[in-house]
């Protein structure tokens, strides 16, 4: 690997994101302009030590402006006293699933949607079939769930796992995911990268450099099996151990944790941009943001995208109430969108995706036609 490595150059984010300490588990938007991470620093809510002489962590977050701003604590509606971890964030950036764990957590998941501007606070995932998990994701429509446990049946050690929602609201038995992911070694972290269909993770298996690396397998429709894992290269992997990452829809940015020759500490936050994809995309970051009539944001209202050739549909989506943004990723095609708020109004309008958007990214502003009041 070291003999044909990747094109890749990598920027730490600096002691305005870093702490003397480990600062880890990256999860970036899917322009990267958002990134909430683990951190065990001093300020951590409660400052409790564990049995290791770390702090334990908490969720931060930092966002793009010309540089990465000084990292904030998620605050009460996340953080507790015990161990709290974001593993990822959605499409639409307004869902985020955590790991807690201590006290009286009653599950190893929970969730935490976006009012406004602040996470509200996080909801357990009820009835999940793992008390223990080292990772985890979730699909878009919070039906699917991927995560690392140890658990009877499996290849050996901590192995992926699928569960999903029956039609009783109610969580699946784990499926392994197979041999194409998983090794008689472990296989920690998966990351669903925002098409739904691509799964990183780590593993201390298949071609492992040293350690742990990152891999990725990808399954384009729900018929097939999970691709053989692979691995996504030097310098990206290195000898050490690779366990965290994160991917932004360009498919050439992204975020690692490592240590650095120059860094704030132990683990620190660290963003990469290859020459080429890491995978292949065609899909398009629609940036898409919904007025009233008088030019104010449409805060109550609900969307669907259906593609029309097809009719498939992305089923209802929340528009963000404090700016009127819907972030979707989509494939080239003909759509339609229809938006209706009882306060906004309505928007029924077709647009087109031809996979030549500059820079992969589709920027639209939709106008809403006013409430139809009653008697008229």
């Amino acid at each position: 690997m070291k003999k044909t490595p990747i094109e890749v150059s990598f920027t730490n984010l600096g002691k305005l994101v870093n702490s003397p300490n480990n600062d880890y588990r990256p999860v970036c938007d899917m322009l990267g302009n958002v990134v909430y991470f683990s951190s065990n620093r001093k300020s951590n809510t409660g400052a409790i030590v564990d049995g290791y002489g770390e702090v334990i962590s908490d969720g931060y977050f930092t966002k793009k402006d010309t540089g990465y701003s000084k990292a904030k604590n998620l605050g009460p509606n996340i953080n507790t006293m015990y161990y709290e971890e974001p593993l990822q964030l959605n499409s639409n950036s307004d869902k985020l699933l955590v790991f807690k764990e201590g006290g009286s957590i009653s599950s190893p998941l929970y969730t935490s949607e976006l009012n406004g501007k602040s996470f509200e606070k996080a909801v357990a995932i009820n009835k999940f079939p793992a008390s223990k998990v080292d990772g985890a994701c979730m699909t878009d429509d919070g039906k699917t769930i991927y995560f690392s446990a140890d658990l009877k049946g499996g290849k050996g050690g901590k192995d992926i796992w699928m569960t999903t929602l029956n039609s009783k609201n109610e969580w699946s038995n784990p499926v392994n995911l197979g041999d194409a992911v998983n090794t008689k070694y472990d296989e920690v972290n998966p990351w669903l990268f925002f098409d739904n269909q691509t799964l990183f993770f780590a593993s201390e298996g298949h071609n492992s450099i040293g350690g742990f690396d990152i891999f990725f397998s990808t399954k384009p429709h729900e018929s097939m099996d999970w691709s053989a894992a692979k691995n996504v290269g030097y310098p990206l992997n290195t000898t050490d151990d690779n366990k965290y990452f994160s991917l932004t829809a360009d498919c050439k940015t992204g975020f690692v944790s490592q240590t650095t020759e120059h860094g704030s500490g132990e683990l620190d936050i660290v963003k990469f941009v290859c020459t080429n994809p890491i995978i292949k995309q065609e899909k398009v970051v629609c940036d898409f943001t919904f007025l009233k009539a008088d030019g104010t944001f449409a805060r109550d209202a609900n969307c669907m995208i259906i593609r029309n050739d097809t009719g498939e549909s992305s089923g209802v989506k929340t528009i963000n109430g404090s700016n009127g943004k819907l972030y979707v990723y989509l494939g080239p095609g003909n759509y339609k969108v229809k938006v209706k708020g009882v306060k906004s109004g309505r928007a029924d309008e077709d647009f087109i995706i031809t996979g030549n958007e500059p820079k992969m990214q589709l920027v639209k502003t939709f106008k809403l036609t006013p409430p139809v009041k009653e008697g008229k």
